[in-house]
């Protein structure tokens, strides 16, 4: 009897194997399973557009390449495969290519952890002895090249959706997390669904549940048990709906883009487990002049910022990973690797605030060395400031130099606001490749002793984290000493105190030009004078500004309208801040009216921010 007659008189399999006995009975369960496939892959045929084709010869031959931290154009954001996942019911867009799925390839080293997805493979074999249907799964929860992928699913198929140790990917508002199966599912609705007429016309919500644990990290790598829940509507037991609504997936089900996904997310976490200085691209931050937000990375001095903030989440289990492994600069083998943590803690070092982090918008640094050929300063003092930094940063790799008090660097740049003494610090900084930590001396405190604890947790950060301090508005300390206020004089003498004993560099940054306190200024190794920019600089200073918005928005702006107007511009008695924030506006109009950046947008901006009424040349 041929496949074909089976599947089509309908014959049960019960009734034809009561005949049957050796090898013809044999034959025929061979010959009913390869039906099953030909139907299976049948039903492939009208695969949405985005997942994975499934069928054998599909198949690609190795990995596609992963992206490490070290790359900033990652093919997919998680952000996007998230859209991705709500736009179309396949997770994929008209017009794109279908993603293979790659043969299995040569598995990396196993690092056994006590408690880690390895520790479970015994489980594993016993629930596949147990269920012969089931293909063995690799440790990430891959299929075979061998095995199509099942698109849809239903409340009848719904109890061999999840196997123990599968990877699963859970659904979440703002990305996606995994989580490894440590159960089978478990229906939390009692009694067969479909007993009445009425099912059938009005879908119900079926409820199923995972036993499943992940990464934690408080410092260290702890694994954290707790319970997934999958819910289905349908309106009976065989009716398929497609996979993509569920909310909890296994990973092996999913498009390869997902692996390629937490695969970054691993290795980039791993990088940040100790600290780490980076780049933050925010899902929603205006980025204007520079690649992203930057932060230092550092689980330890948080935990020292916000003790009252670290209570242990229900769950979370008692053993972590062993710290030969977490000392480790290669990261865990996979599935391991795919449990890291999603998100870490952030200190942004320009407003002083901690701040969750997703680790997937998470880059490496790009240090802007030519910022410091955009400052607009004379060049004698470009070439002096350039030489001081660099000097000491060399002695600081140096082991014959001896960090006593006194080695440190410190500048006092002096002017009006606008006149570039903020971004000459940020130049330095950028010139050196070292982060800058702004301070602003109003947020220190106004008491002596809450001023001294401030200035050590300080000076501490920036020693721990190789910054360059910047202190802005340090007119409060600079003031002389008097017989008749103790609490400035405390305040000058706790700031002189500390100043000393950094040996690290430090720019302060005044709108005063007073006189300052001699034990202060007696610390100071250069003094710079801004005086208010003029026309020459204010030309210098809008060409530079043109020539870096040139670079961020190639497509987006008529440099050459804005060049032949320069005079025009440079002729507004303009400073630095002011010249910034009319380009942030001009180009905020430009965009709105889906235009190119050109001289009437600037012109209007100016109008409106300055009350400057030009006109073209």
């Amino acid at each position: 009897m041929s496949v074909k007659h089976i599947l089509n008189t309908g014959h049960s399999s019960a009734g034809h194997q009561e005949g049957l006995q050796g090898p013809q009975r044999k034959e025929f369960g061979s010959m009913k399973r390869n039906a099953t496939v030909l139907k299976e892959q049948e039903r492939f045929d009208d695969v949405p557009v985005g997942i994975a084709d499934a069928r054998p010869d599909s198949y690609a031959g190795q990995l596609l390449p992963s992206m490490d931290l070290q790359s900033n154009k990652r093919q997919k954001t998680a952000d996007q495969i998230q859209d991705d996942m709500g736009d179309l019911p396949g997770g994929g867009r008209d017009g794109c290519s279908p993603v293979q799925l790659p043969a299995e390839g040569p598995s990396s080293p196993e690092i056994k952890v006590e408690g880690s997805p390895m520790a479970y493979r015994q489980d594993r074999e016993a629930s596949e002895a147990s269920a012969p249907d089931m293909e063995p799964q690799s440790p990430v929860g891959r299929r075979s090249s061998s095995q199509p992928r099942p698109k849809r699913i239903s409340y009848a198929s719904m109890e061999s959706f999840i196997h123990v140790g599968d990877v699963l990917v859970s659904r979440l508002p703002d990305g996606v997390k995994a989580y490894l199966a440590t159960s089978r599912l478990r229906p939390m609705n009692l009694g067969f669904p479909y007993d009445r007429e009425e099912d059938a016309q009005n879908p119900r919500k079926w409820m199923w549940a995972v036993d499943v644990w992940t990464y934690h990290f408080d410092g260290a790598l702890r694994r954290l048990e707790t319970t997934l829940h999958i819910e289905l509507r349908t309106i009976s037991a065989v009716e398929e709906v497609d996979i993509w609504r569920l909310d909890v997936v296994p990973l092996r089900l999913l498009d390869e883009r997902f692996l390629q996904i937490l695969q970054d997310r691993g290795r980039t976490f791993w990088q940040c487990r100790k600290n780490k200085f980076v780049s933050y691209l925010d899902k929603d931050a205006d980025v204007s002049y520079h690649e992203g937000e930057r932060f230092m990375v550092d689980f330890k001095a948080y935990k020292d910022a916000n003790p009252d903030s670290l209570d242990s989440p229900d769950g979370l289990f008692g053993s972590k990973m062993p710290d030969y492994i977490f000392e480790t600069d290669q990261p865990p083998a996979e599935p391991d690797l795919l449990l890291m943590p999603s998100e870490v803690v952030g200190f942004q070092l320009r407003t002083n605030k901690w701040k969750h982090l997703k680790v997937d918008r998470i880059q490496d640094v790009h240090w802007d060395h030519r910022a410091f050929v955009h400052l607009v300063m004379d060049l004698d003092w470009k070439r002096l400031i350039e030489s001081l930094v660099t000097t000491r940063l060399d002695a600081e790799h140096r082991t014959d130099v001896p960090f006593n008090k006194g080695n440190g660097l410190v500048m006092l740049l002096r002017g009006a606001s606008g006149t570039g003494k903020t971004y000459t610090a940020e130049a330095a900084a950028e010139k050196a490749g070292r982060p800058l930590y702004h301070i602003d001396c109003s947020d220190l405190g106004t008491k002596p002793d809450q001023i001294k604890a401030n200035l050590q947790t300080v000076f501490k950060r920036a020693k721990q984290w190789g910054c360059i301090l910047l202190f802005e508005d340090i007119d409060v300390f600079l003031a002389p000493r008097a017989r008749d206020d103790a609490d400035r004089n405390a305040r000058v003498s706790v700031f002189v105190h500390a100043l000393e004993y950094h040996d690290g560099i430090v720019i302060l940054t005044s709108n005063s030009c007073s006189l300052f306190d001699e034990a202060l200024m007696s610390r100071v190794r250069l003094t710079i004078y801004y005086p208010p920019l003029s026309k020459l600089q204010r030309s210098e200073l809008w060409h530079s500004f043109f020539v870096r918005l040139a670079d961020f928005m190639p497509f987006g702006i008529d440099v050459l309208n804005l060049r032949r107007h320069l005079n025009v511009f440079a002729e507004c008695e303009m400073n630095g801040r002011q010249i910034r924030n009319a380009l942030t506006t001009a180009r905020q109009l430009a965009q709105f009216s889906n235009e190119r950046l050109g001289f009437e947008h600037l012109r209007r901006a100016i109008l409106l921010t300055m009350g400057f009424d030009i006109s073209a040349a």
